[in-house]
């Protein structure tokens, strides 16, 4: 089984964009709020774009061993990494929920995301105080 870690970047680095964005382009004109309802659908959407690539990958995989293009595997098509591609084309649950699964992930993680925002802000207030 191949992995897809690669995929996990731009999810993973979403949210220091976002701060930057904000500080940078928009001079902190936009709320927090906004930052974070945009962090939930931009994270659901990277979500489902990484389902589609990774059932791409395993539908091109699976035609690759179609030698003749009539979408059907018989004769000398039939191997054992036929069957393998087969399989994992055929494993389509956790594909088929990622559309569910994508937005509890991504409302938990602009929830954590929005209590990191809150904590940097209570730091940044408290060495506002103490200077």
């Amino acid at each position: 089984m191949n992995s897809f870690y690669y995929l996990y970047l731009p999810l993973l680095s979403l949210p220091l964009l976002l701060i930057l964005f904000r500080k940078v382009v928009l001079k902190n004109k936009i709320k927090q709020e906004w930052l974070v309802l945009i962090n939930i659908v931009l994270t659901y959407l990277l979500i489902i774009a990484g389902t589609m690539a990774v059932e791409y990958y395993y539908e091109m995989k699976l035609t690759g061993f179609d030698l003749n293009g009539d979408g059907a595997f018989t004769g000398a098509e039939l191997t054992t990494e036929q069957k393998a591609a087969q399989n994992e084309v055929e494993r389509m649950s956790a594909r088929t929920l990622a559309p569910v699964t994508g937005v509890i992930f991504a409302f938990f993680y602009s929830a954590l995301f929005y209590c990191v925002l809150i904590f940097c802000d209570a730091i940044k207030k408290k060495r506002e105080e103490n200077e």
